[in-house]
């Protein structure tokens, strides 16, 4: 299945709201192996959880970010597995070019830790759908 980005233009409307937070100011739709999911206006991310002592080897901007930002989404509103979720970011950092070694290390960083902010935006997973379907800031 092909993988399609809605603006194709490549281009993330975003306004940093934030030290390494930042908000979308239009919406962003992927189509892909596991449907069709849109990032809605006003979406808040940090793009990247990378750990400060990881810093030096993984900044959290560059090609991974447009995965990131669906991972984000797809962590926060939980509309599919974790597994799917991580799936999901591999998926588009393969599209996007990212380095065999960077997309290994991000996925089995997500499969390792990432169970702390699924379980952590589970408590509030309602919420968060709930703004997401009102088009209000989630994050």
């Amino acid at each position: 299945m092909s993988h399609t980005f809605s603006p194709s233009d490549g281009i993330y409307a975003v306004l940093r709201v934030g030290e390494g937070v930042w908000e979308t100011t239009r919406a962003h739709t992927y189509t892909g192996p596991f449907g069709a999911m849109t990032v809605p206006t006003g979406f808040v991310t940090d793009f990247a959880s990378i750990p400060g002592w990881l810093l030096w080897l993984f900044n959290p901007s560059g090609k991974h970010q447009r995965a990131a930002l669906w991972h984000d989404m797809a962590y926060r509103l939980q509309y599919c597995t974790r597994f799917e979720a991580d799936a999901l970011m591999r998926s588009i950092m393969t599209v996007d070019n990212v380095s065999r070694f960077k997309k290994m290390a991000i996925y089995l960083a997500v499969r390792t830790f990432g169970w702390i902010a699924w379980r952590k935006n589970a408590r509030r997973v309602d919420f968060y759908r709930a703004l997401a379907e009102e088009g209000r800031k989630c994050g």
